[in-house]
């Protein structure tokens, strides 16, 4: 199985991340391939068009096609709101986005009580494409996050996300938060001593690509982590980032953890 990721920088890593946590709980019997797309010369994706983001997911699309891929995945909100609107019928492979994982998500009755926080870029904001979800959700663009996270300073960052995104528009201690872009999942350990109720939509779009690949029935490695012997990541950048040169590298060395 092959199956090629791609977001705007190292915040796809958050989402490889779940997939391989995942993964190695499953009972494989064949070698997975990973591949990691970072398109660092054009990030970030907060402030691009429509048009020029379409144009991008083509180009990482039939990169993903010459690598002969299983399946595409969007680690990208902000492009993955325009999965609908892209004609990818031509490739071979089966495309998951993070905006209908998160859209068949919120069908869900017992998501409709709830209110919701949606921290996300302005692009995704501006989109207005939360709306097709039909729950009750306050929608926040945090356009000072992706820099910060691209620079690797996260804690910064999550002190920004927490005193001008979160404090001032949070309603409830009840209300959940949605972590709208997969760089401010990066972040999510900051959350640890926090009793904040968070949604991580790379959990749930790992949930809906394994129910449609079968994955999701397959046996549970006695409730532990496999080895990773039989998945293999690659890497792949437009441009050079001594950022996701360190993430990917901690990254690596996190995998056995």
């Amino acid at each position: 199985m092959k199956i090629a990721f791609y977001d705007s920088g190292l915040g796809g890593l958050s989402v490889l991340r779940v997939f391989i946590d995942k993964l190695k709980q499953i009972s494989l019997n064949e070698d997975i391939e990973l591949i990691y797309i970072a398109d660092t010369l054009r990030a970030p994706y907060g402030s691009k068009s429509v048009s020029d983001l379409k144009s991008y997911v083509y180009e990482f699309a039939d990169f993903a096609s010459n690598q002969q891929v299983d399946y595409f995945v969007s680690a990208c909100n902000t492009s993955s709101n325009l999965f609908p609107e892209l004609e990818l019928g031509k490739y071979s492979f089966e495309t998951f986005n993070l905006y209908s994982a998160m859209k068949n998500y919120f069908l869900q009755e017992e998501t409709q009580s709830h209110n919701y926080l949606y921290l996300a870029t302005e692009a995704n904001i501006n989109s207005q494409k939360y709306l097709d979800w039909g729950v009750n959700i306050v929608p926040v663009a945090c356009p000072k996050l992706v820099p910060l996270i691209e620079a690797s300073k996260y804690d910064e960052a999550f002190n920004i996300m927490e005193s001008e995104y979160i404090s001032e528009n949070i309603t409830s201690d009840e209300t959940q938060i949605i972590l709208g872009c997969t760089h401010y999942a990066l972040l999510k350990n900051h959350f640890k001593e926090s009793k904040k109720n968070i949604i991580d939509p790379a959990e749930i779009l790992f949930e809906s690509f394994a129910t449609k690949t079968s994955i999701s029935s397959r046996e549970i490695s006695n409730g532990e982590s496999s080895n990773l012997n039989n998945i293999k990541c690659s890497y792949y950048s437009s441009g050079l980032s001594s950022a996701l040169t360190v993430a990917i590298t901690s990254f690596i060395v996190s995998l056995d953890t």
